[in-house]
């Protein structure tokens, strides 16, 4: 049997951009004539039907319920160390891809420990790096944290950073040797795209005639700050009228629930839980609004391009250079109701052309994209195979 060249760690196959990303990898090297599997710790998730039926989906037999939290998650995560490094001692992979940065841990902490000879371990950096608190009771803390990111890094062999900004970081922040990085941005299939959102949907808030309908999407966690969006739209709403739609699950689901009760505005709130193919929302949305405290580089906001919806996001370094300091869409701080709300209604009320922000999504191919993990994993492959790493 051939040696396997690479091999696609994930926690789960949960809905998130993560996992998106990294079966899109898995899928395109398959088909490039790389030999893959997909790792997880975990094999549960609503996109455990999208893993490409000639890929081996093996687990590290991680027992957690659905609606973690990011503490109980890395807690999880490191306890599968040691069937990782079963894995990797066991199937030997040409290359190990790291996928996101939440299971960068689990990977270094296995790679170590583990008489994998040859096998490369790359990193692909997917969201914001940890920075010092402002706080001087957190400093502490903050500087610990990012030494341990340093230290994760620097014992991989190659990293893949989402955006400009996140290379960034990594060189002037944590050290880490430019010639290492490179950069991938996230890509989007515009075909794809088109096709799906021609879908039918059944909601009467699309109907003709209705107030505009402004769209999240993302899973209902602290990151992607739909609390603050929640309450920003409370205060949109007074302008005009309008409703908010959120589509996503998470261990947040009952908290913004509850929050949109509390404001008054249930009725006008939606919260229908992840949908697989948001694409017809989209499509119909008057307005996607991205209100992350971090991100790497949003999927959701390729998409929400791709589907030729106007959007408002937080000044996140990703989503700073896909909307290119505003000529694309409006960006806001982070965490400002206030600011969020008001550029709600002024897009609502002024917004862009279409066609324009189908042109700023055709920039991000999804094929061009792909090819370039490919070689990067070619290219580390003949390395491994010439040092006898």
């Amino acid at each position: 049997m051939n040696r396997l060249d690479l091999a696609v760690l994930l926690f789960d196959l949960a809905p998130s951009g993560v996992v998106r990303n990294a079966l899109r990898i898995a899928k395109a090297s398959s088909e490039a004539g790389l030999n893959v599997e997909i790792w997880a710790a975990r094999a549960d998730g609503e996109m455990r039907a999208l893993v490409p039926s000639d890929i081996a989906l093996r687990t590290l037999g991680l027992e957690i319920g659905a609606n973690y939290s990011r503490a109980q998650r890395k807690r999880a995560s490191l306890s599968a160390a040691s069937a990782l490094e079963g894995l990797l001692s066991a199937h030997r992979p040409r290359i190990l891809l790291s996928a996101g940065n939440h299971v960068h841990p689990l990977a270094v902490k296995a790679f170590q420990r583990s008489n994998a000879v040859g096998t490369r371990l790359i990193g692909r950096v997917s969201n914001a790096l940890p920075r010092f608190s402002r706080s001087p009771l957190l400093i502490g803390p903050s500087l610990y944290k990012r030494l341990q990111a340093r230290r994760r890094y620097r014992a991989m062999h190659r990293l893949i950073a989402v955006s400009e900004g996140l290379r960034t970081d990594l060189v002037n922040d944590l050290g880490i040797e430019p010639e290492k990085i490179d950069v991938i941005a996230n890509g989007v299939d515009l075909d794809e795209v088109e096709r799906k959102a021609g879908e039918p949907i059944d909601h009467p808030w699309f109907s003709a005639g209705g107030p505009p309908v402004v769209v999240g999407v993302g899973r209902l966690v602290a990151q992607k700050d739909f609390a603050t969006l929640i309450r920003a739209f409370a205060n949109a709403r007074k302008s005009m009228p309008m409703r908010l739609m959120i589509l996503g699950s998470g261990p947040q689901q009952s908290m913004l629930a509850a929050l949109a009760v509390r404001l008054g505005i249930s009725g006008d709130v939606d919260l229908p839980g992840h949908i697989a193919n948001p694409f017809p929302y989209l499509k119909r949305a008057s307005l996607f609004v991205l209100p992350s405290r971090w991100e790497g580089m949003s999927n959701a906001l390729l998409e929400a391009l791709a589907s030729g919806c106007p959007a408002v996001a937080t000044r996140c370094s990703g989503s700073v250079e896909i909307l290119q300091e505003g000529e694309w869409g409006t960006l806001v701080p982070v965490a400002r109701e206030d600011a969020l709300a008001s550029a709600i209604v002024e897009t609502l009320r002024k917004p862009p052309a279409r066609e324009s922000q189908l042109r700023r999504a055709a920039d991000y191919s999804l094929a061009v994209t792909m090819s370039r993990y490919v070689q990067i994993f070619r290219d580390e492959i003949l390395l491994g195979a010439r040092s006898g790493d």
